[in-house]
């Protein structure tokens, strides 16, 4: 999670397979978020 924007990190930043959230997220889809990973 991070309080920059999206584009602001780069896509080079992230590992395989990591996904970035940023703030102010919904609690609607942290939970999603959180679902789809458990899941996994």
């Amino acid at each position: 999670m991070t309080g920059y924007a999206e584009t602001a990190s780069g896509s080079d930043f992230l590992g395989e397979g990591m996904e970035i959230v940023t703030k102010p997220v919904p609690m609607e889809v942290l939970t999603a978020r959180i679902r789809a990973i458990l899941k996994k």
